[in-house]
């Protein structure tokens, strides 16, 4: 009789690949694999500890394929293996990038053969060795007779008992998105935070930060009338009548009509997350050093619950009232409604995804989360792209809860900031495909044009020499090196680091730039040699935050915003001796000129740019520039340029000598992108270079089904 495939069986870690019957299993439990992640970990397991390149991977596995992406595909079979075999692209375990090249497989494996045959031959049973007598037999056999009845009773018994459990352990059925429809159509980027039924109240980022509302069943949007400037909306009342507000960029706490009109403060506390008890009677919220306090509605009999250390954000309080929900350190997070057994759900969820935005549905069977990647702004999390995922909480007699999420959407749009309507039939949120085009504003010609062919891009550095440039895409986050004309490219950091501002360094040979070390955490400095190599860090110290690290002409110092203490720094490279520029409390964004001779720093309290001149030993304020505190100087050290985002967008700059603004491009209707949303550049003949929005920012509503 024909046998089955046999191939070698690959035993590592709790994983056993069974190359002739093409199954992976996990202590035991078969694992449902694609085809391509599957072929890929084929290969890689029989090249144990041996690099094999991307353009191996390409040819081995899509030779035969035209017309496909296989970087991409390549990436997203890459992805779904680390899922599968729980990996960290930053720790790996089973499968190391090896940076430009491709990968390679570190964990050891056992190898071994196994012949399965499909049948085994029945063996006849011994005889007995003592036959009993026929008559004896027979009188056995009335003595075991049984009534007629009995057969058929027992027989409905069993198959009702069957029925039973199959109906008490039956599978039940999935929740699944059944339609997408588009509720905006005008590609502004707007943040989702609550609902009244008819309305969403939205943080909308058209020009000056602003509350908004949108009509659900048109997608007209309004300005929402509250008598008082820079407030953000939040959670909306369980009835639907008041609306929770931020205000100003301390984050107090107030209460309004959703129809608008006055403002009642609740708390003058810098409040991180907040949100609604089932019955709308109190609240629970957060502060930035991880305390959580509960009050009630209307502000009083405030009293701390416990303390979680650390930013708390997306806090949701369950239907049942029990049980608190939050992320923190982009994981999620869970304890009982009085602030005990604080926990992480999902330990087993891989690091280089975080979980975010996570909602009850109304009635408590479903818990909703955002997955993916992302960045921490200013007003919370800024999505690159996340994907939705439920947690099945359905709790029915002898079922166990499942232990893993179920995916709902696809990986076409990134989604971000779901909430459901009261039914628990609709979400809605925001969907995304971030994308940019870089573009430069070419003086003489009074034109701006693609550059670099618009790749999607932004953070450009150029070498000193002019005959390099390197960059970060967005929203990949992907550090690259290339020629003046893009030409050459080599990839230079990987996933989750996310470089921001990258400098190269006056001798051409470093690259300096700030990033979190992993998906979570505070921006500190790291530094890696202009040819390519691992990033080290610059400031190596324990609780560090340090952001918008520059270099002195002379590539001797670099200037930076201490986080830990909030005011500018300057470390000696040679010495590692960091002094404190006098004066500098408070104050961000610090930019050495090219030279030598100040330093520009913005100050968020009066939103102005000010500069601190080494000769004098003192601080001037500059002319308001208006909304938008990215600055970047003149090659010749005579203008501060910046993207003013106000009524009036465009690129403008300040003569330095004259303390004059000057307008030097109108860019109405353009709609900057990116990871800070506000970042110009310069190219060595002092020519703007900005990021606009190519991508997808609309509103969605999606119909939630559970059938």
């Amino acid at each position: 009789m024909p046998t089955q495939a046999v191939g070698p069986m690959y035993q590592f870690g709790d994983f056993r690949l069974d190359c002739g019957r093409f199954e992976l299993f996990r202590n035991g439990h078969s694992l449902r694999v694609e085809r391509k992640p599957m072929e890929l970990l084929i290969l890689l397991a029989t090249r144990e500890s041996q690099l094999v390149t991307r353009a191996e991977i390409a040819q081995r596995l899509w030779s035969s394929e035209v017309f496909v992406d296989t970087e991409h595909g390549i990436n997203t079979a890459i992805r779904k293996l680390r899922y599968l075999l729980r990996d960290d692209s930053e720790d790996p375990k089973f499968i190391q990038t090896v940076t430009g090249m491709g990968y390679r497989f570190i964990c050891a494996i056992e190898v071994s053969e196994e012949a399965r045959p499909d049948a085994v031959q029945p063996v006849d049973p011994p005889a007995p060795a003592n036959p009993v007598p026929t008559s004896e037999v027979r009188k056995d056999e009335r003595r075991k007779r049984v009534p007629a009845w009995l057969l058929p009773a027992a027989g409905i018994l069993v198959l009702s008992l069957a029925g039973a459990a199959w109906y008490l352990l039956r599978p039940l059925p999935q929740p699944r998105i059944t339609e997408y429809r588009q509720i905006t159509h005008d590609g502004v980027q707007r943040w989702v935070a609550g609902t009244d039924g008819m309305r969403l109240f939205v943080v909308s980022l058209a020009g000056k930060v602003k509350a908004a509302q949108v009509d659900i069943s048109t997608g007209e949007a309004t300005n929402l009338p509250i008598a008082m400037e820079f407030t953000v909306p939040g959670p909306v009342s369980p009835d639907g009548e008041t609306l929770l507000v931020f205000q100003g960029t301390d984050r107090t706490l107030w209460t309004t009509s959703t129809q608008g009109g006055s403002l009642r403060r609740l708390s003058d506390k810098s409040i991180d997350s907040v949100v609604w008890s089932p019955d709308g009677k109190s609240l629970i919220y957060t502060l930035e050093n991880g305390d959580v306090y509960v009050m009630r509605s209307d502000g009083t009999d405030v009293h701390k619950l416990t303390s979680v250390g650390g930013p708390v954000f997306d806090i949701d309080w369950s239907p049942d009232g029990k049980t608190i929900r939050y992320t923190k350190d982009d994981a999620l997070w869970q304890m009982t409604s009085s602030g005990s057994n604080p926990h992480r759900l999902l330990p087993d969820w891989p690091a280089s995804q975080g979980i975010y935005c996570g909602r009850w549905t109304p009635d408590g069977e479903f818990f909703l989360f955002v997955a993916g990647r992302a960045r921490l702004h200013e007003w919370g999390y800024k999505m690159q792209m996340g994907q939705l995922w439920a947690l099945d909480e359905r709790r029915r007699l002898f079922r166990r809860l499942p232990a893993e999420p179920v995916k709902l959407t696809a990986e076409a749009i990134g989604w971000w900031d779901p909430i459901f309507n009261k039914d628990g039939q609709k979400i809605f949120a925001r969907g995304l495909t971030p994308r940019g085009e870089l573009l430069r504003y070419d003086p003489k010609t009074r034109m701006i044009e693609p550059y670099l062919g618009g790749i999607s891009a932004e953070f450009v550095t150029f070498s000193p020499d002019g005959k390099s440039l390197a960059y970060v895409t967005f929203p990949e986050g992907i550090l690259w090196r290339a020629n003046r004309d893009g030409s050459g490219r080599v990839q230079m950091t990987d996933p989750p680091m996310y470089p921001i501002l990258p400098r190269w360094s006056p001798d051409g040979r470093q690259i300096l730039f700030m990033a979190s070390p992993g998906l979570h955490g505070s921006d500190v400095m790291f530094i890696m040699p202009a040819e390519g190599g691992k990033p080290q860090r610059l400031l190596p110290r324990e609780n560090g935050s340090e952001a918008d690290p520059n270099w002195s002409p002379d590539g001797r110092k670099v200037v930076f915003w201490d986080g830990v203490h909030n005011d500018i720094r300057i470390l000696d490279i040679t010495s590692h001796q960091v002094m404190v520029l006098p004066g500098s409390d408070g104050l961000f964004s610090p930019r050495w000129s090219p030279d030598g001779r100040t330093i520009a720093v913005f100050d968020p309290p009066n939103n102005r740019t000010k500069l601190f001149d080494f000769a004098r030993q003192r601080w001037s304020t500059l002319v308001d520039m208006g909304p938008g505190e990215f600055i970047e100087w003149s090659p010749d050290s005579r203008y501060i340029y910046s993207l003013c985002l106000g009524d009036s967008p465009g690129v403008c700059r300040i003569n330095i000598e004259k303390n004059r603004l000057e307008h030097v491009v109108d860019m109405k209707g353009f709609r900057p992108t990116g990871l800070i949303n506000a970042w110009i550049g310069l190219d060595p003949s002092g020519a703007p270079l900005i990021l606009r929005d190519a991508g997808l920012a609309e509103i969605y509503a999606l119909s939630f089904e559970v059938k």
